[in-house]
């Protein structure tokens, strides 16, 4: 990596700097923002072409092209040939987002993507394609097979049913279990007690909650779209909205399900990033976590308030207050305030420190030099400000950063988001709540029977089903500084590979029943199996090293993602 994989060592040796000279000015700074200035200055001076070297302006935001937008079609036509619709649209995409304003070949990608479409019987989605096309740059050979293709589907839809409208009929996603529990936290419910104390936060539950229950929902503070998803999620608020996506008009890398996200996103951090995003990407190979997920968050913050002015003196007040967040107005200053006093990454060495703030300095060179931002930071308080909550996010990010994916679409990970209660849960290799995401909100379900006064406990990292304890402690006492001692560690749990079914009729019919229901994502059947595992779960978690548990839990998460969200893309984007 780089700058990231750069040490004091590294830095001694290519400034040939006295043993230790660098490290205790760099310790000596006063604060977060003074380190970054120092670490900034030791970027300029990096050789030219060197591998930390600061790139220039050139490579900063690539231009529409017009040679790879049409290479992203042709790819785009190979997977449409072979009705890989999901993959036709992802390359169809990137040629809108590739293809200069007014070209022919943004037209025609327009085009290519009413095809997919009307083939798919998301008809409205394939006129309005068909619309934009024909108001483009389109060629006249073109225009005819699009006139064509509006008559065709002016009669399907007079036969069938759209596809977006049923699909839109199945997505229900539940509200809380028990929603007499926001009469005090609205994003909780009612029976779960939040505990401070000199470790941290826990939370208890004060009644028994059953397998399946939704426990809590929360809207992410921050949240950034990994790389290659950037043309399937909108940029702001990660919807997938059936591909439908409108692309930014300035850069290559963005894309939003509506104009009110575009304009949303472009307010509050995409202007800013929008001019730099190539050249984060180069520099940064993990850009999306932490760094980029870290300026979402702060350029959040600033863009909350109409003067950067405000800002410092709503944290020169919540920091007199603390994280007394009033749940009962939970607006979006008391969103940042549940956010700033995440517990950040402080268990450091001087060599990580200094590779943090490296990197920390580095985005700032892009933020400042690149943008307009340095022109809204008109002193140097506010720059202060603005880099010690940079290096504060990003510190955050890397213990509080959360990796969302689709529960029903072969786990796909899309993004990595911030999220201010999963954190107050604890950690178990073992846990008795799974998270379950959609867009850029995550669902807290309980997975097994808690019973009153007991705590719940999340896993930060990989089940005991998947890694071996010394694998996992591996991983997090390298990442959170966690020794855990759950259950499964304890008694050194084997893997789901090295487990056994205890009954392998009774094993088969499990497995029968998550194949059924990943074919059909039928609403009947998940409900049915719902009861059906709710009832397996609680009869047989005192024997946690049972396979069919494990699996059948895994047949709760789908069945509640199925009834909630319907089918997963794959299934949506069928040939009719």
């Amino acid at each position: 990596m780089y700058p990231s994989s750069v040490s004091f060592k590294d830095v001694l040796l290519d400034h040939d700097y006295h043993k230790g000279t660098t490290e205790q000015l760099f310790l000596a700074q006063p604060n977060d923002a003074s380190r970054i200035r120092f670490c900034l200055q030791s970027l300029y001076e990096e050789p030219p072409g060197s591998l930390t070297s600061l790139p220039d302006a050139t490579e900063m935001c690539k231009p529409k092209n017009d040679s790879a937008a049409l290479r992203a079609r042709q790819i785009g036509n190979d997977y449409f040939a072979s009705e890989d619709f999901i993959s036709a649209m992802d390359w169809y995409n990137r040629s809108i987002c590739y293809a200069p304003k007014d070209s022919e070949n943004l037209a025609l990608g327009y085009a290519n993507r009413s095809a997919v479409f009307l083939k798919t019987g998301f008809f409205k989605f394939c006129l309005e394609n068909i619309e934009i096309a024909l108001n483009l740059n389109c060629p006249s050979g073109v225009k005819e097979k699009l006139l064509k293709r509006q008559e065709d589907c002016l009669e399907i839809m007079s036969k069938r049913r759209d596809n977006q409208e049923i699909y839109d009929a199945a997505y229900d996603p539940w509200s809380l279990t028990h929603p007499e529990g926001k009469k005090t936290v609205p994003m909780v419910i009612e029976g779960l007690e939040f505990v401070k104390n000199d470790f941290g936060s826990s939370i208890f539950a004060a009644r028994d909650l059953m397998p399946g229950e939704v426990l809590m929902i929360e809207k992410a503070y921050s949240n950034h779209v990994k790389k290659h998803s950037e043309f399937t999620r909108c940029a702001n608020c990660l919807n997938q909205n059936y591909l439908n996506l409108i692309p930014c008009d300035r850069c290559t890398k963005a894309m939003f399900c509506s104009t009110k996200c575009q304009l949303e996103g472009d307010r509050r951090f995409h202007k800013y990033e929008c001019k730099i995003k190539d050249g984060m990407i180069k520099f940064f190979p993990n850009y999306v976590w932490p760094i980029g997920v870290a300026i979402r968050a702060v350029l959040r913050a600033f863009t909350m308030f109409d003067d950067p002015q405000k800002l410092k003196s709503f944290i020169e007040k919540i920091e007199k207050e603390g994280d007394n967040i009033d749940f009962l107005n939970f607006s979006e200053k008391e969103h940042f305030r549940a956010a700033y006093f995440l517990p950040p990454n402080i268990l450091r060495t001087p060599v990580e420190l200094f590779k943090h703030t490296r990197e920390v300095a580095a985005a700032w060179y892009f933020l400042q030099r690149f943008t307009e931002l340095p022109f809204h930071l008109t002193n140097r308080a506010l720059e202060d400000l603005f880099l010690s909550l940079l290096f504060r996010f990003y510190e955050i990010a890397i213990t509080n950063g959360i990796i969302l994916c689709n529960k029903n679409e072969d786990l796909d990970t899309y993004a990595t988001g911030i999220f201010t209660f999963d954190k107050l849960m604890k950690h178990s290799c073992m846990p008795n709540v799974v998270r379950i995401n959609d867009k850029d909100v995550l669902r807290i379900v309980a997975k097994r029977k808690i019973e009153a006064g007991n705590e719940l406990v999340i896993n930060y990292s990989e089940p005991y089903s998947v890694f071996n304890r010394k694998q996992r402690q591996e991983i997090l006492q390298t990442q959170f500084n966690i020794y855990c001692a759950c259950e499964a560690c304890l008694n050194d749990y084997p893997v789901t590979d090295e487990m056994v079914p205890s009954n392998l009729v009774l094993g088969k019919v499990i497995c029968d029943d998550l194949k059924e229901l990943n074919r059909s994502f039928d609403k009947n059947l998940a409900r049915m199996l719902i009861q059906k595992y709710q009832k397996f779960i609680v009869e047989n978690e005192s024997n946690p090293k049972l396979l069919e548990l494990y699996v059948a839990e895994g047949v709760l998460i789908v069945a509640l993602c199925t009834l909630m969200f319907g089918p997963p893309l794959k299934n949506q984007f069928k040939s009719i």
